[in-house]
C-alpha cells in the first residue's frame, strides 16, 4: 500500500461535501453554486434590481451636486413641468377630451383628469420640500412613476380611438383657443 493512500483512509470527507452529496441526489433542491441554477432570473427581479440601481445612481448624482447645480436642476425641471407638461394637460382637458367624450368611457377621461391633478399636486409638494433631500427625492420618484403610469394609460386609450377629419379639426380649433 502506498503511503499516500494509507493517509487518505484516515481523512474523512468534509461535512460540506457530505451535505452536497446528499442534496445533489434530491431533484427538488435547486443548486445555487456557481453557474447554477441553469435558468434565467425572473423579469420582476431583474427589473427591481435595475430600478434600485437607477435610484442609487440618481441619489448619488444628486448628492454630489453643489447647491447651485441642484437649484439649476430644480429651476429647469420646474420650467419643463410648468411650460410643457401642464400645457399638455390643459390641451388634453380643453381640446381633446371634450371631443373624445362620445368615443370612450367617461370614467376613462375622468381617470386621466384625476391623474393630471395628482401629478400637479405631487409636483407642488416636491417644490415645497426641495430642500429636504430625502422627502424631495421620494416625491420626485413618485412624480416620475405617476407620469409613467399616466403615459401608459394615454397610449392604451389613444391607440384604440380613431378620429374623423371633422373631429381632428374640432380639436385643432379648440387648441387655438387655449392661451399657452
Amino acid at each position: 500500500m502506498h503511503e499516500e493512500s494509507f493517509y487518505f483512509n484516515f481523512i474523512k470527507p468534509s461535512p460540506i461535501r457530505e451535505v452536497f452529496n446528499r442534496i445533489s441526489k434530491d431533484d427538488s433542491i435547486i443548486n445555487l453554486t456557481l453557474g447554477e441554477p441553469d435558468f434565467g432570473t425572473p423579469k420582476h427581479i431583474v427589473d427591481a434590481a435595475i430600478e434600485a440601481q437607477q435610484i442609487r445612481t440618481l441619489k448619488e448624482t444628486l448628492t454630489q451636486h453643489r447647491s447651485h447645480e441642484l437649484s439649476t436642476f430644480v429651476e429647469e425641471f420646474s420650467h419643463f413641468v410648468k411650460s410643457v407638461l401642464f400645457n399638455h394637460f390643459l390641451v388634453e382637458e380643453e381640446a381633446l377630451f371634450p371631443v373624445l367624450h362620445n368615443k370612450v368611457k367617461s370614467l376613462t377621461i375622468e381617470n386621466l383628469v384625476s391623474d393630471h391633478k395628482r401629478i400637479i399636486n405631487v409636483f407642488n409638494e416636491y417644490l415645497k420640500y426641495v430642500d429636504d433631500f430625502n422627502r424631495s427625492f421620494q416625491l420626485l420618484k413618485n412624480l416620475i412613476d405617476y407620469l409613467d403610469i399616466h403615459a401608459k394609460k394615454e397610449e392604451e386609450l389613444f391607440s384604440s380611438v380613431t378620429l374623423s377629419d371633422e373631429e381632428l379639426k374640432k380639436i385643432e380649433n379648440r387648441v387655438k383657443l387655449i392661451p399657452l
